[in-house]
């Protein structure tokens, strides 16, 4: 059954994927707001600190890096549990951390983890999700990932307002680790019956090919087996040696030399009502496609982007573009309130207001993408967030700097949700569809190499100009990523996504 014809069942994903998602967003969500403000209070300047936020998307650069290989060679589920498994152990870095170099590496492993995480429940979605609900069922998982900013913020400051300390709220991400493993652990992996169902295509399409086949050993008469051979438009010739139907695996193989017609009409003859973009890995024997499936995670990531440098380096430059604005705005905004002097709860709960709204867009941006294609969800969302990022730059010296603080961080917020799960569904638009794995590991590598950069910038431009400069040069550079956007996604994810591959 292909991609496209499996059945949606939503309570297994909801479980397995979307579940596990939001307790570890809920523990993102509850430290990296105050990233900034522990780092502060652990002695940081204002741009030392930026460059320690920038170490959860740094890592998750580096993260990008083996996990494609990680997640093709363990499974997505084994994946996400030794992710949360190595993100308590730097969690715990992080809260024992006596200055900002040791926070700063707890940071970085959290980011690794992240990635691991990250590409490891897109694999699966991609694998899963049919393509006719793929823009909302990852829509949904990034609303679920944004449902753990929007309820994380608001744990983190009740847990500073009784403990009196930032650096508690790193607690909350050790709880949420801990519960999604469990939940890992316990409930069934649908992966297993993906790939059974996938095992079982090869299996049932041997047997009707080997049919004539099986019928030469039990005749007597081998006049009869002469006539059949003699026919020129017979779908598949009987073999003159009887033992090549022993193997059913070797029937598909050895049947098409036999015949006159090109070797390339063998799969069109055998699979008459299949799409037309299946490819023969549909109707390979099982051995094969292990075979197929492991020279693919043999892939190297860097080999990987060699291959795909065309639509990397165009659309991937957009891509990465979304994820600088998306990273600006998740370190900007915890700086800009240092910098006018918001408390350390006041900046969580407007943080999570924000976070709120920018989570009950994300089912309105899958139905945008899946009715009227990626396009209309894409460059409205970057247009929103130069224009915000660039507005920002002006408030810093107001007298209401702090309404203007709150206003702006929920124009933000509506601008990104309006591109929720966008990142996510044009990589597996371009995903080839039976082991996504590594393109969709150098998909987000491109992407997160965008999200590294722009915290690293903020810090840069704040330490040589100010903060105000930083977000205004940023809200350039989102506009000019709407631009490439509109012009790249009608070529390489259009409504209906042509593959790559």
């Amino acid at each position: 059954m292909s991609n496209a014809q499996r059945p949606l069942n939503l309570r297994s994903i909801a479980l397995t994927a979307f579940l596990p998602t939001l307790l570890f967003s809920v523990g993102e969500g509850a430290i990296i707001p105050l990233i900034p403000l522990v780092a502060n209070d652990l002695g940081a300047t204002l741009a030392i600190a930026g460059v320690i936020a920038a170490m959860v998307m740094l890592g998750e650069l580096v993260g990008d890096i083996p996990s494609g290989w990680v997640v093709s060679r363990i499974g997505e589920r084994n994946s996400m549990i030794w992710a949360s498994v190595i993100t308590i152990g730097a969690v715990i870095i992080c809260l024992t951390a006596p200055n900002p170099l040791v926070l700063g590496l707890g940071i970085f492993l959290i980011g690794i983890a992240t990635a691991v995480f990250a590409l490891a429940r897109h694999a699966f979605m991609t694998s899963y999700v049919p393509l006719v609900y793929r823009a909302r069922a990852l829509s949904t998982l990034g609303g679920v990932f944004r449902a753990g900013w929007f309820v994380g913020p608001f744990l983190s400051a009740a847990l500073i307002h009784l403990t009196g300390s930032t650096q508690a709220a790193f607690w909350v991400f050790i709880v949420c680790c801990v519960l999604a493993v469990a939940m890992l652990v316990i409930l069934p992996d649908p992966t297993r019956d993906l790939d059974a169902s996938e095992r079982a295509v090869p299996e049932r399409a041997a047997p009707e090919r080997a049919a004539p086949e099986r019928a030469v050993p039990d005749q007597a008469v081998p006049e009869r087996a002469a006539p059949e051979q003699a026919v020129p438009d017979q779908a598949i010739p009987e073999p003159p040696v009887p033992e090549q139907a022993v193997p059913e695996q070797a029937v598909p193989e050895r049947a098409v030399p036999d015949q006159a017609v090109p070797e390339r009409g063998a799969p069109e003859q055998a699979v008459p009502e299949g799409p037309a973009s299946a490819s023969r890995a549909d109707v390979t024997p099982p051995g094969a496609a292990e075979t197929d499936a492991a020279a693919l995670a043999a892939r190297g990531l860097f080999q990987t982007i060699r291959a795909h440098r065309g639509v990397l380096v165009r659309l991937g430059t957009g891509a990465a573009l979304v994820g600088a604005m998306r990273a600006s705005r998740t370190v900007m905004l915890p700086l800009w309130a240092v910098s006018i002097g918001i408390s350390a709860p006041d900046t969580a709960l407007i943080i999570g207001i924000a976070g709120g709204i920018d989570f009950v867009l994300f089912y309105a941006s899958g139905q945008i993408m899946d009715r009227f294609g990626r396009i209309w969800s894409a460059v409205p969302s970057m247009i929103g967030l130069g224009v915000g990022h660039v507005a920002l730059a002006f408030t810093h010296d107001l007298p209401s700097n702090v309404g203007w603080f709150i206003g702006i961080a929920m124009f933000l917020s509506l601008a990104n949700g309006i591109g929720s799960g966008l990142l996510m569904t044009l990589g597996a638009d371009l995903a080839p569809q039976r082991y996504p794995a590594p393109f969709l590991g150098a998909w987000r590598f491109t992407a997160d190499f965008g999200s590294a950069a722009a915290p690293l910038g903020l810090a840069g431009i704040t330490a040589l100009a100010s903060l105000s400069i930083a977000s205004g040069i940023v809200g350039v550079f989102g506009l000019f990523g709407a631009v490439l956007l509109s012009r790249y996604i009608p070529r390489f994810a259009p409504h209906r996504p042509r593959s790559l591959l």
